[in-house]
């Protein structure tokens, strides 16, 4: 416990950030706001985020100052948020379903998996992997059509997949701290990332041919 007390010294600013967080998850957890127009998650974080400028601390500063701010990791940010907008953008031009309707359930399953798996860990390398998981999902459902068997078959390599991008920094959070250390390129991490990216295909691949189906059956 001393040594946790070493880096998260109970005072006042600790509190204060601790509050501001747990307000944030309960509100964007708490689903709509109906009585409140206009209201979104993105704009609930904003609140957030200015509250930490706003409240004072024990020096008389706000708990963070723009000095501080300024040292952020802004590249992976704006990489990420890139990200969030491209996969926004896939979905309200209808090009995620437009790239679903070349798929058909009259393909080999275990085909069509690989294609799927595959499809989503090298988009997912340039998008959110909850977005990514938030357009195909449903994608994957309509195609299975009332096949329950089809329907876990298909999208849970989505969701596994969206989870096996190794190249870039915006595809995985771990990604984007190992870049945010300046010890790698994003040569070196598109080169290494890409082995990866294999392997996780193979095993996403296999899991949900052969394990998905003796699990849900």
């Amino acid at each position: 416990m001393r040594h946790l007390a070493k880096y998260l010294p109970m005072n006042e600013e600790f509190l204060y950030l601790c509050d501001d967080s747990f307000s944030l998850d309960v509100q964007q957890s708490s689903g709509s706001y109906s009585f409140l127009e206009g209201l979104t998650d993105y704009a609930i974080a904003v609140f957030a985020a200015l509250a930490i400028f706003i409240t004072r601390s024990e020096k008389g500063t706000g708990l963070i100052d723009w000095k501080t701010t300024k040292e952020l990791p802004w590249g992976i940010l704006l990489l990420f948020g890139g990200g969030l907008s491209m996969a926004g953008a896939i979905k309200s031009s209808m090009l995620g379903d437009w790239i679903g309707s070349f798929f058909t359930s009259d393909i080999n399953a275990i085909l069509l998996i690989f294609i799927i798996v595959t499809l989503i860990v090298f988009l997912t390398e340039l998008t959110s992997n909850q977005a990514t998981t938030a357009t195909f999902v449903p994608i994957m459902i309509a195609i299975a059509g009332s096949d329950l068997g089809l329907i876990s078959q298909l999208s849970i390599p989505v969701a596994l997949a969206a989870s096996c991008a190794f190249m870039l920094p915006v595809a995985t959070p771990p990604n984007a701290i190992v870049y945010g250390s300046e010890k790698f390129t994003i040569a070196q991490m598109m080169r290494a990332g890409f082995y990866l990216n294999v392997v996780g295909i193979v095993v996403v691949t296999l899991f949900s041919a052969y394990v998905l189906p003796l699990i849900f059956n």
